[in-house]
């Protein structure tokens, strides 16, 4: 990404920059605050849908009351907020859609500098946490993750678990 940043450490500083702005100034807190309300609102309303008439509709009532469930569970509308100012202040969110063990999806955020690259990296498809499929770094197959910083004793989260918004 150069001119911006040509290293993990000079990146890490830019987003530190952008926390510590946000976290003691105003205006930086107000614009991310106002601008999500203007962008988010309430939050998005999923509304499940039959690709044809023939689709039951008591499976998309199903499907619905799935999402609504969801929703509910994980304070989604108001979560969509705050992955929208993260996406603002850091440059990217990370969201972990992990089971309960009830038959329902968690919705777990965790911040960008915990996700960094394995032990021996692959820097063709490995780079900075992202794990790619070679031959097509596009193709995101997992993240690297470790909550405690140790990346050597990270795991390997599968990237059909995780939505990873990066916006600028």
């Amino acid at each position: 990404n150069w001119p911006f940043w040509r290293s993990w450490t000079e990146h890490a500083r830019i987003r530190a920059a952008s926390r510590v702005l946000c976290g003691m100034s105003n205006q930086p807190r107000g614009l991310i605050k106002g601008l999500s309300s203007y962008v988010i609102k309430t939050g998005m309303k999923c509304r499940a849908q039959g690709r044809n008439t023939s689709t039951p509709p008591v499976l998309v009532g199903a499907v619905q009351a799935a999402i609504d469930d969801f929703d509910t569970h994980n304070y989604f509308p108001e979560m969509q907020q705050e992955i929208f100012a993260r996406d603002r202040r850091d440059g990217e969110s990370f969201t972990h859609l992990v089971p309960d063990g009830h038959g329902m999806l968690d919705a777990v955020t965790f911040e960008p500098e915990h996700v960094g690259e394995p032990p021996n990296t692959d820097l063709l498809t490995d780079k900075y946490g992202v794990i790619t499929r070679k031959g097509n770094t596009t193709q995101v197959e997992a993240f690297w993750v470790a909550f405690d910083g140790n990346f050597g004793a990270g795991e390997e989260i599968p990237a059909s678990e995780v939505l990873h918004t990066k916006v600028n």
